[in-house]
């Protein structure tokens, strides 16, 4: 495994590695992936066009490994590549994993999770090399207990974060517990129920910190980025999760995603307000961050975060695609 760095400039390291990977991009290619496995690739000390090269080899090993239907045959693979490219993790050996842990998650009667699975099994391999069948009964565990409190929220979109459930040494019904302490209490702190507020519960277990400090320092930042102004919504809560693990004064936390956010402004093609804040938040997180015992756990859930906003919005094109051909289709029907 390659070691795991934080550069001296995270911006300036993701904005160079960005910039090599939007180069060998194909039109056809989405850029979105390719910003997010920017970041994770910034926490890597090779030079950023040997990291560009591997990047695309390894994501041309996943499609061809893939098929026509696989779920690494769409532009995520790029962020699963990035992962395996920061660690020096062979493509081929981890396709071989994802088979035959499949194989076994079916035997558990877990539900195929496509590219949710993948990115679940992803998560085991680089945290838990040797994942074994007691792994995986610990993981279907963890998903049964999350499906008995919120059997309306719980699917297959849970699977990555199982997967960093299950890496913690704590009884299920221990993680249960904690993990619905901070739920309901940020339903107490006003933050809406639903799929966003179980996820960043999820991600915020792993802070080390007792579970009322945490829930104010979530409160907290989230009311620091409001009072500079910003427009804070649901799909900024990962972010906001992910920043609660630094020790810094959120004063210094919200200036520091300000000015990440002008220069990511910068970059072509420019990235969207959303994108540019969710960005910053992991350039600035990475610039703020101490290397410590818990770097490698936060890092991957900070990824997994930025992956799941992609495909959340790949749904939702692909919901309106489908949205707008009906209405075609019936308007046509209605003309004829």
């Amino acid at each position: 495994m390659q070691p795991f760095q934080i550069p001296s400039d995270p911006l300036v390291t993701f904005s160079e590695v960005y910039t090599c990977l939007n180069a060998r991009r194909s039109w056809s290619t989405q850029v979105s992936p390719l910003r997010y496995s920017a970041l994770t690739l910034a926490a890597s000390a090779r030079p950023a066009d040997q990291l560009a090269d591997e990047l695309f080899e390894v994501a041309e090993v996943l499609r061809q490994r893939a098929g026509w239907f696989g779920p690494l045959n769409s532009p995520i693979r790029f962020c699963v590549s990035a992962m395996l490219v920061r660690n020096g993790d062979d493509p081929a050996v981890f396709c071989e994993f994802v088979e035959s842990a499949s194989a076994q998650m079916r035997e558990l009667k877990l539900r195929s999770g496509s590219i949710y699975e993948t990115m679940a099994l992803l998560i085991l391999n680089q945290l838990q090399k040797d994942v074994s069948f007691n792994r995986l009964i610990r993981f279907r565990d963890i998903y049964q207990e999350m499906k008995r409190h919120h059997w309306w929220l719980t699917g297959t979109d849970d699977y990555p974060a199982c997967a960093l459930l299950t890496t913690s040494d704590e009884t299920v019904g221990e993680i249960s517990r904690r993990v619905e302490l901070l739920y309901d209490g940020l339903r107490n702190l006003g933050f809406s129920r639903g799929e966003k507020l179980q996820m960043i519960s999820h991600i915020l277990y792993f802070n080390p910190h007792r579970e009322f400090d945490v829930l104010a320092r979530f409160q907290q930042i989230h009311a620091a980025f409001k009072e500079i102004g910003l427009w804070i919504h649901q799909g900024d809560w990962d972010e906001i999760a992910i920043l609660t693990f630094l020790d810094h004064d959120v004063q210094t936390i919200a200036t520091r995603v300000l000015e990440h956010r002008a220069e990511i402004k910068k970059l072509k093609p420019t990235p969207d307000a959303d994108t540019s804040f969710s960005l910053a938040c992991g350039t600035a997180f990475l610039d703020l961050v101490r290397l410590d015992d818990r770097l490698q756990v936060i890092t991957d859930i900070n990824v997994l975060a930025q992956v799941q906003a992609i495909l959340a919005a790949q749904q939702a094109a692909i919901a309106s695609s489908v949205a707008a051909t009906t209405a075609v289709i019936a308007a046509s029907s209605s003309s004829n």
